[in-house]
């Protein structure tokens, strides 16, 4: 929400401001540049990401920003969610802003009828040479040109408004202040895990943690923005929530109701993102641990023990991690190993499930299905540990699936899975489909093919289990940092989902051609409730806090 005064800016025909950008900042300009548009007073809905804070900078209007619907991938194919944009908000606006260029917007069209069959106002970018089709398109739409701005640089600002204008909504009087479109300040779940790293198994958890919390609460995302992937922000749901750094405790200054927090899911260390847990418990907020493994308590766990490769002491300090766990409102395990753990600890914990299973499938029309087609899932491993016996041991598994009449593809995880398999020369082997972006599209994938073999990378297992696809797990054929022969979170998956793990490439290949089975639905389905069960309890916490 921004409050802000009055300015004498009004809007004009037509301005050319290359002379008054001269000597300015590009976000000077465009302050001047929106400042000529948009009148004394005006409520505005920004469509676009970021650019509510040049809007927010200029004293000529208040600026309602709903949950930011520019969804993007990593191909910059913006578009613009049309389901934010209800006839009650857009019923309450004097104008809408979408600064994009509007040659990136995927669905340009429908936003144009949709703003216009509500007759407002719009305020867009557009390349100079696009200027022509865009007034000719908004005409047929029943919308005119009404202004333009013209810049030095950068894209013209074009103001398209109703033929016949509608009755504007009562103008807001010097003091007031306007609401977000949810039209009161929500509480907020702030999150954290492994984000924006382009995982597709922890993208996948908080696609479906933001999904079933958003209804009710503001997302807030903490993410280690040092190594994040450039452009996650655009992401879906990156894009709806507000993101803080994970490594700052300022969001708890900013007088933002907060009304739980959540650190999940995944693999993560017990004191994943701690500073937070901590800050949070000493303001009286409710904490949870969601949808994660714990780790053995003897340590270390090694097939057989390598005290070479694993250092460290032989036993977890039992009193730390109890106190720590225990401070949690609720400790939502995904697997029996993790209940056990918390039983040895007198830790009270839900025995939940894995958030991804709520993940919803992707429908894209380009995706055929082929139930010949073998995904193989490889992890990404530091090049100095992987010996050439790696490397002839997944030509010998694409091979042999390939002679058995499979259609072998390589699905990465994440964009290091992919650039493993180039690394290591296993590209020329199969054809690798790359969406690790996108977990719905991935999990299309998954159901549209035959058979799904994970090497060290526990969500495939998880996706095809919860589509009913054959999916088997293959240990690693190098040493592990761990010191282990396999890794335990995958393990502990596994052993509760039934899902066979093989030692060798040719058990493997055996098992294959006499035929692998999914997971069955009764199983997928008692996972689901645990999974839901556990969703109640949290939301009674949240809604009493």
């Amino acid at each position: 929400m921004f409050k802000v005064g009055m300015s004498k800016h009004r809007s004009v025909k037509t301005a050319t401001l290359a002379q008054r950008a001269v000597h300015k900042q590009p976000g000077d300009v465009a302050r001047d540049l929106l400042a000529t548009l948009v009148p004394d007073g005006a409520l505005v809905l920004d469509l676009t990401d970021g650019s509510h804070l040049a809007l927010a900078a200029l004293d000529s209007t208040r600026v309602a920003v709903i949950e930011q619907p520019l969804l993007a991938g990593p191909a910059a194919n913006h578009a613009i969610a049309l389901e934010a944009l209800s006839d009650a908000l857009l019923a309450r606006v004097d104008l809408v802003t979408l600064l994009v260029p509007w040659g990136r917007i995927a669905n340009a069209e429908a936003v144009l009828a949709r703003i216009a069959a509500a007759g407002c106002a719009l305020i867009c970018a557009v390349a100079r040479k696009g200027e022509r089709a865009l007034a000719t398109l908004a005409q047929a739409q029943g919308l005119i040109v009404t202004a333009t701005v013209v810049a030095a640089t950068g894209p013209t600002l074009m103001q398209l408004a109703p033929a016949t204008p509608r009755p504007s909504p009562p103008r807001l009087a010097s003091g007031d202040t306007v609401e977000p479109a949810a039209a009161a300040m929500r509480p907020a779940l702030l999150v954290a895990g492994f984000y924006g790293r382009g995982n597709c198994g922890d993208e996948a958890l908080f696609q479906s943690i933001y999904e079933t919390f958003a209804p009710s609460c503001d997302i807030i995302v903490a993410v280690n923005k040092f190594g994040a992937l450039d452009g996650y922000e655009g992401w879906y749901p990156y894009n709806r929530c507000e993101i803080v750094h994970q490594c700052s405790q300022d969001i708890f200054e900013s007088g933002r109701p907060i009304a739980a927090m959540m650190i999940g899911g995944g693999g993560l260390a017990v004191g994943f993102a701690a500073n937070l847990v901590m800050e949070a418990r000493a303001r009286g907020i409710p904490t949870f641990l969601s949808g994660v493994d714990l780790p053995n308590l003897d340590m270390p766990a090694c097939d057989p023990p390598d005290r070479e490769v694993v250092q460290g002491p032989d036993v977890v300090d039992h009193a730390v991690m109890r106190d720590y766990l225990a401070g949690f409102a609720q400790v939502m395990v995904r697997t029996r190993h993790g209940q056990d753990v918390c039983r040895q600890l007198q830790v009270p914990a839900a025995f939940g499930s894995d958030w991804a299973l709520k993940l919803a499938m992707d429908a894209a029309p380009d995706v055929t299905a082929s139930r010949r087609r073998a995904l193989v899932v490889l992890r990404e491993f530091p090049l100095p540990l992987v010996p050439f016996s790696y490397v002839l041991a997944i030509e010998e598994l694409i091979l042999g699936l390939r002679a058995q009449g499979w259609e072998p593809a390589f699905l990465p995880f994440c964009p290091e899975d992919a650039r493993n398999t180039e690394q290591l020369d296993l590209a020329r082997l199969a054809p690798t489909l790359e969406h690790w972006w996108n977990p719905r599209r991935v999990k299309q994938l998954i159901g549209s093919s035959g058979l799904v073999i994970a090497v060290g990378r526990l969500h495939p297992l998880i996706f095809a289990a919860t589509l009913g696809v054959p999916t088997a797990s293959l240990l690693p054929p190098l040493p592990l940092p761990s010191g282990r022969q396999s890794i335990s979170k995958i393990d502990a998956v596994c052993a509760d989902w039934g899902i066979s793990q093989f030692p060798d490439v040719d058990a493997l290949l055996e098992a294959t051609a006499a035929g692998i089975k999914g997971v069955t639905k009764r199983k997928l389905a008692t996972a689901m409730a645990r999974l839901d069960k556990s969703i109640i309890e949290m939301k009674a916490i949240i809604a009493g806090a």
